[in-house]
This record gives C-alpha cells, structure tokens and sequence, in this order.
C-alpha cells in the first residue's frame, strides 16, 4: 500500500496524494490541490476523516515538487479518502 499524505508546500500550496521521494524530488501521484478545507479543526480533520461537504478538491494527476518546498506533510487514513485519491491506475 502506497502513502497516502497531505503535503503542505512552500507559499501556501496544499495538496493530498500518494507520496513517494526520490532523491532531491518529491512526488505526489493521483494528486488534488486542497482548494479549500472546509474544516474546523484544520487539515489533521479531513487527514482523518477525509473531505467533507465544504471540501473543494482541484485533480492534479501527479505533483512533482523539490524536496526543499515541504512545509510538513500529514499521513492520511486512505479510507476515509476513497474515491478522491484512488491507488487504482
């Protein structure tokens, strides 16, 4: 089973994929930009229990950024994302 994380970047970009690291680069595959959490309780919320109602997710496909831009990334509980970051492809 692949990582699933929300991966804060430099400058305020948020998204939600499979991580995978590979050298100085970092890879977000079946990636979404988090256009607006619609949380309460901030990202650990929809990390936790996925999207909700007011979630706005943008597909990306793959992401891939420097290893330098990561802010922090929050490990996911891929069930609660199924159907908006599916491993299957």
């Amino acid at each position: 089973m692949k990582d699933l994380r929300i991966v804060v970047l430099h400058r305020g970009f948020v998204l939600v994929g499979f991580y995978r690291r590979e050298g100085d680069y970092s890879f977000l595959e079946k990636a979404n930009v988090i256009r607006h959490w619609g949380t309460s309780k901030g990202l650990g919320e929809i990390a936790m229990g996925g999207p909700n109602e007011q979630t706005i997710l943008d597909p990306e496909h793959e992401g891939e950024f420097h290893y330098c831009q990561i802010i922090r990334t929050i490990k996911c509980d891929q069930s609660k994302w199924n159907g908006y970051c599916d491993e299957g492809l």
